[in-house]
């Protein structure tokens, strides 16, 4: 068996105003709440995943972890296991996740020391259907990097994410058939640069943009299309300085793909996106990219 991973599944952030975060999500970004206690709360999308972000109080705004899907516990074990070996690092056993949405998995510090979690057996919601403007689940984490390569590498010989673009700036990879799921830029030490929420088509992306705007929220890029994926995109700064972003039509990758590098992108340097009406970052997304750390304990 090969075991790898099948699906970014959550994003779950400290906050040190849990009761602002969670009005925010939910009511201006479109979540719903489904679990909640001892001060952890629990965030879904309309897609089946149980949630897609968790919210908990703390010090200070960091990711907790980002949590990846493998297809089951026999590849949790495997991915346990190996990872191990390779990054060195006593890797706690997979054990039931004791929280709301349930699972099996374990929590480690990748190799640039960033918050991973690897689940499977997940808790799963029967009614998914659409709502117009809301998310359906993540899209994509971008995580920065000083040291690209050997984070891009590991992401692709450990966990069996395939490159699927690049450009002078990022390493855009996939782990099924969308365009990318994880990305890796080439700046900005190890922390998260942003986390993208799926939209179901360009209107929701336009009425959640809208929703953002009559919060008092700035839209700091877009309305845009991307080159690499394709998709639609409008982005903003949360209320604890984090890079978000509302997204949509992605591209979905074919069995042939061929993989496209910095010559194929070069025309982004001056149109910065495919409509050429966005022009480029906002000063203030620009802070935000660099700006949100990893915590230094993992997921208890």
């Amino acid at each position: 068996m090969n075991a790898k991973i099948t699906a970014l599944h959550s994003i779950e952030l400290q906050t040190p105003d849990l009761a602002a975060a969670c009005k925010f999500y939910q009511n201006v970004w479109g979540l719903e709440e489904v679990a909640g206690a001892e001060g952890v709360h629990y965030f879904r999308g309309t897609g089946p995943h149980h949630h897609i972000l968790t919210l908990r109080g703390g010090p200070e705004p960091a990711v907790v972890a980002v949590n990846l899907l493998a297809a089951d516990v026999a590849s949790i074990d495997q991915l346990q296991q190996s990872l191990g070996s390779t990054l060195n690092q006593d890797i706690a056993t997979p054990t039931e996740i004791n929280r709301p949405g349930g699972g099996y998995g374990f929590a480690f510090k990748d190799i640039a020391q960033r918050n991973i979690q690897i689940m499977a057996e997940v808790q799963e919601h029967g009614q998914t259907a659409d709502i117009k403007g809301r998310p359906r689940k993540l899209s994509h984490a971008i995580f920065n990097s000083d040291e690209s390569e050997p984070s891009s590498k590991f992401y692709q010989d450990e966990l069996g994410f395939k490159l699927t673009d690049f450009t002078k700036g990022l390493d855009f990879l996939r782990c099924d058939t969308t365009h990318h799921s994880i990305g890796i830029t080439r700046s900005g030490g190890s922390t998260l640069n942003h986390v993208a929420f799926l939209m179901p088509e360009w209107d929701s992306v336009m009425r959640g943009a809208g929703r953002m705007k009559a919060a008092g929220f700035e839209l700091e890029w877009g309305i845009g299309r991307h080159g690499p994926g394709d998709n639609i995109f409008a982005y903003f700064v949360g209320p604890d300085g984090m890079a978000i972003e509302f997204t949509a039509e992605v591209e979905e990758i074919e069995d042939d793909h061929q993989v496209r590098g910095i010559e194929d992108w070069l025309w982004l340097s001056e149109r910065h996106e495919q409509w050429g009406l966005a022009g480029p970052p906002s000063d203030n997304l620009k802070k935000a990219f660099k700006f949100m750390p990893f915590t230094e304990a993992l997921p208890g």
